[in-house]
């Protein structure tokens, strides 16, 4: 005959029963309808599947009992296959602490191997034993059959190594107890009521790739124990004083001469650091500031540090924080970090203003300065004014809320600059966020003018017009033509030029902040169809630029003149007085019956006269002015 068996595992920290198994073996189950109830070796909480968010602190303090515990996470595991990896390999804390440790055994690829068994040993005649042992959260097979788990006696443990990362619940409705584990890993947890070195041995005797080689964990357990201060809610425009007391329990007396370490983080992630020694009464105190603090609140990290024995270094023996909050409102102000762009670009810029504190802050507005190379083309919510700078009214802010402003730029010319914004309230407060922004390309503006079109044997002009919108001074800034078989350079005195000359090169001596230079060269044409030239502008520190100019050439010149279709009249006096501004007018009438199109005025000036002001778009090259 044959009997069907089920198991119906239940969920949740209750023990089981299931009917208990006849003893006499007459039948599968005894008769009497007794069970047995099984109790579970390991009990962790509400669910088997909960994920680790937060990272554990190397000591907690359970607040239901006065035992502290101190976690050690491993930073690599990667080792020579056949070893035992530990961790921590030695530390030290307050005697009645309760320390985790955690080991693994390294596989052939250098990794903790998952599933494996572990032995735990104190050594004889030390203080210290081991209070609990495990790997992963226990698997229902374990549950039901604890030989086939981790043990934990006061001298011996053996553990099976967990088979991912996990975070080990221990049971009680607080994380702050859970112990986190890597793949592979296993742990253990010592305690000692009394001071003095304990040596744990590891190795994995079960294990056929083993070393054979035990390693080994010192704990110093410390007659010490400390006091961290707590939480603190103080008024607005208060000081708040934190004071850390550290003594030996077993006499009761306090510790001079110890270092309390606090580092000062505010919601601003602005960080600051205060080493305090412990006086006669065993207190470390620091006072802090709320002038000091731009946001509402602080979060300060306490570390207690005991002094160098011997040749050995100070120890950080305990961990601890403590929040302090202004009840007033904050201001804190974050930003995109910085910008990298290309002369064109368009890139979009994020800030945050956010109120920290816990009451509300009055008229909050946003200023932005932006360089000058770069332009604001679009912002959400629009600006309110941006006469001189961009301006965002935000109202009021209450707490914990947050306003977001992304502003989109246009990069215009290179260089490095900052964009600053700063945001400010009614209240006094003040945050501020500065942008670094990098934009690549060539600082320097290049026009060219010239045809499009001609035929073979004609003359053409093109020129060449630099402008420096930068506050910097260009030197030695060269100009190359490199020709198309299809032309040659001419000029006045050359008419016919040498057709083996293949480039043509010039150099400025300087180009002057926000001002211009230009040059014209001449080409004869001697072959139809495309014919171009490169122009390359560098600079003194190698920086170029190159631009690609073709016109298209037919066998017949086409009709270029437009002199007898164009109508020049200039109004103004004919006689100047010296230092006297006067006013010179031109006017071009198209007289012909087609659209004419890229036409210009050039006005040479002598070098008597200077020009102040000219019509909008007009470009200043030397003492030349184009219209």
């Amino acid at each position: 005959m044959l009997a069907g068996m089920a198991i119906v595992f239940v969920s949740g920290c209750a023990n089981t029963r299931i009917p208990r198994i006849d003893p006499n073996g007459s039948g599968l189950f005894a008769a009497d309808g007794s069970s047995t109830e099984i109790i579970r070796p390991f009990s962790y909480g509400e669910s088997d599947f909960r994920i680790p968010w937060f990272p554990k602190p190397a000591f907690s303090t359970d607040e239901e009992s006065s035992t502290e515990r101190a976690d050690s996470q491993a930073s690599s595991t990667v080792g020579y296959p056949g070893a035992i990896w530990v961790s921590p390999e030695k530390i030290a804390i307050p005697v009645g602490s309760e320390v985790v440790l955690h080991a693994g055994l390294i596989g052939s690829n250098g990794q903790l191997s998952v599933a494996r068994r572990l032995d735990w040993t104190i050594t004889e005649g030390q203080p210290g034993s081991f209070v609990k042992a495990g790997g992963g959260n226990p698997s229902n097979m374990q549950f039901l059959f604890p030989s086939l788990g981790s043990k934990a006696t006061e001298r011996y443990a053996n553990v099976i190594t967990a088979k991912s990362a996990e975070q080990v619940h221990q049971g009680t409705n607080t994380a702050n107890d859970d112990i986190m584990v890597g793949p592979g890993q296993g742990w253990v947890t010592v305690t000692s009521k009394d001071t003095g070195n304990t040596r744990v041995a590891v190795g994995a005797t079960a294990e056929p790739d083993w070393n054979q080689q035990f390693s080994y964990i010192d704990i110093e357990w410390i007659d010490v124990k400390w006091q961290f201060p707590e939480d603190q809610s103080v008024s607005a425009g208060e000081s708040a004083s934190l004071v850390t007391y550290i003594e030996r329990p077993s006499s009761g007396t306090p510790i001079q001469g110890w270092t309390v370490r606090y580092r000062i983080r505010t919601t601003n992630n602005e960080d600051t650091v205060h080493e305090i020694q412990t006086d006669t009464t065993g207190t470390a105190n620091i006072v802090l500031d709320p002038q000091d603090i731009s946001s509402g609140s602080a979060q300060v990290l306490i570390e207690v540090i005991r002094p160098p024995l011997g040749d050995a270094d100070e120890t950080i023996v305990g961990r601890g924080s403590s929040l302090v909050t202004w009840n007033a409102p904050g201001l804190q102000l974050r930003a995109t970090r910085n910008i990298s762009m290309n002369v064109g670009d368009k890139r979009v810029l994020t800030a945050i203003v956010e109120n920290p504190g816990n009451q509300v802050a009055r008229n909050v507005v946003l200023v932005g300065q932006s360089p000058s190379n770069i332009s604001v083309t679009n912002t959400s919510p629009p600006r309110t004014s941006q006469l001189e700078s961009d301006y965002w009214e935000l109202g009021d802010l209450p707490p914990n809320v947050q306003k977001r402003i992304e502003i989109q730029i246009n990069g215009t010319v290179a260089g490095e600059s900052t964009y600053r914004l700063i945001a400010r309230s009614d209240d006094g407060l003040q945050s501020e966020s500065i942008i670094p922004i990098q934009i690549d390309g060539f600082p320097i503006l290049l026009t060219v003018d010239g045809p499009d079109t001609a035929g073979v044997g004609d003359v053409v002009t093109y020129r060449y017009i630099l402008e420096n919108p930068t506050a910097e001074i260009f030197a030695n800034v060269e100009i190359t033509a490199t020709l198309d078989d299809g032309l040659v350079h001419v000029t006045q005195n050359d008419p016919t030029g040498d057709p083996t000359a293949r480039q043509v090169r010039f150099t400025f001596d300087q180009i002057q902040p926000q001002q211009g230079a230009g040059k014209a060269i001449s080409f004869k044409i001697r072959e139809p169809g495309q014919q171009c030239h490169v122009l390359s502008v560098k600079l003194a520190n190698g920086q170029t630029i190159e631009r690609k100019v073709c016109l298209d050439v037919t066998e017949t010149s086409p009709d270029l003149s437009v002199s007898s279709a164009l109508d020049l009249k200039i109004e103004g006096p004919n006689k100047l007085t010296q230092s006297k501004p006067e006013q010179l007018s031109f006017t071009v009438t198209n007289t012909s019956e087609q659209d004419l199109t890229g036409v210009s005025i050039t006005v040479k000036l002598p070098n008597e006269l200077q020009a102040q002001l000219a019509s909008d778009g007009h470009k200043l090259v030397g003492n030349d002015i184009i219209l």
